[in-house]
């Protein structure tokens, strides 16, 4: 299984595609701030499995703030971030994580990629994918036993 990872396109969704036909995800995640970049994205690649989180800057009913999925026998949380205020510290969106019991918490909206291990769960902001000169977006891969592997891909290195 290959999960693309995306978040905070705000505009711009050439790096969005390009990691789309590099990867050939079999699922995308988006993590808010660029709803109607999501929507062209889909409509370039409509067999594209997403799967959406709604950020501070997208408008109301576009998608949940906060999602749970199980894929890979691993039950991951998607959320913006902004509602537990990753800009200030990121002790609310863990403790949010390890309540839902999940083994990944996914989260955007400081444009910065991050990822690290805390006490067994895998936290990871895959960074903005549409602005700043670091633009990033985070795979995940995992194999036939479950294991998970993730990484941070910038734009520079494609």
């Amino acid at each position: 299984m290959k999960i693309l990872v995306f978040s905070d396109s705000h505009g711009s969704c050439g790096l969005m595609e390009a990691a789309v036909k590099l990867h050939m995800p079999d699922l995308t995640l988006f993590l808010g701030d660029g709803a109607s970049d999501i929507t062209a994205l889909r409509a370039s690649y409509p067999e594209l499995s997403v799967r959406c989180v709604r950020g501070n800057c997208d408008p109301a009913g576009f998608a949940p703030e906060k999602l749970i999925i199980e894929e890979s026998g691993k039950k991951i949380m998607m959320t913006h971030g902004h509602a537990y205020g990753v800009k200030l510290g990121l002790q609310r969106v863990f403790y949010a994580a390890l309540e839902a019991q999940a083994d990944i918490i996914l989260f955007g909206h400081t444009h910065e990629a991050y990822r690290a291990e805390r006490e067994g769960l895998i936290m990871l902001n895959p960074g903005s994918v549409g602005r700043g000169r670091n633009r990033s977006y985070a795979l995940l891969e995992s194999d036939e036993a479950g294991n998970m592997k993730y990484q941070i891909r910038y734009a520079a290195d494609m």
